[in-house]
This record gives C-alpha cells, sequence and structure tokens, in this order.
C-alpha cells in the first residue's frame, strides 16, 4: 500500500512539473492581452497568467509540501529564463517592458511566498494527535 501512495506522489510532481513547463511557456504570450472597448484598454492576459502561476505554485505545496512547491517553480523558470535570452534574430519573447518584467517580478515574487509557506506549514497538521502526545 505505500509503493502505491510513492507513485501516485510521485506522478503528481511529474504532473505538476509538466504544468509548470506549460504555465510559463504560455505566460509570456498570455500576459499581452488586451481587451480594448470604447476607449480604455484592460490587461486582463497578465492577471490571467499570474492567476495560473499562483495557482499552481499554491496547489503543488498544498498537496505535497515544500517539494511539490519547489518542481512547479523550477520548471516554470526553465520556459521564463528561456524566453529571456535573444533569439538569433536579435529578438526577445520576453520584453524588457512592463509586461514581461510584471510577469517576472510577481511571479518570482509569488514563487517566494508559496515556497516559504510551504516550508513553515509543510502539510496538514492533525491537531487532536498533537494534543494526545
Amino acid at each position: 500500500m505505500k509503493s502505491v501512495r510513492v507513485v501516485g506522489k510521485v506522478v503528481g510532481l511529474v504532473v505538476f512539473g509538466l504544468l509548470g513547463l506549460g504555465v510559463g511557456a504560455a505566460g509570456p504570450f498570455i500576459g499581452r492581452e488586451v481587451l480594448r472597448w470604447q476607449g480604455p484598454s484592460v490587461p486582463y492576459g497578465i492577471v490571467l497568467a499570474l492567476v495560473a502561476t499562483a495557482g499552481l505554485f499554491y496547489t503543488g505545496g498544498k498537496l505535497f509540501g515544500p517539494l511539490g512547491a519547489v518542481i512547479p517553480v523550477l520548471t516554470w523558470a526553465v520556459p521564463v529564463v528561456a524566453f529571456l535570452l535573444p533569439r538569433p534574430e536579435g529578438d526577445v519573447v520576453l520584453a524588457n517592458d512592463g509586461y514581461g518584467t510584471a510577469f517576472l517580478l510577481v511571479g518570482v515574487l509569488i514563487a517566494a511566498w508559496n515556497f516559504g509557506r510551504a516550508l513553515t506549514n509543510p502539510g496538514k497538521v492533525d491537531r487532536r494527535a498533537a494534543e494526545r502526545s
């Protein structure tokens, strides 16, 4: 029974790692979306990308503890850092403008906050068991 639990945890961590790759790769593209309606534009894409990032990091840490908080962060960082590097044509995917900087900096702050939260509260604590001992 314990081996099934270990396999389930490993599969869950791999899934969260792949989700980190997906969110990190899609975030810079989704972050550029704006809604233009009767004059002012509303940048909903950057909010959507950062909410997806925060949700992924929070859920990973909540389900799997500190390791579940680290795996999505590391796999999220791989495409984000790759998009910061210039291509042979000389341009970059994640530009040094408001959207790119906001996605990078707020994403790193979200990652640090969720990792710190996972370290200080690594899992569910059974209060009744703690009171008995």
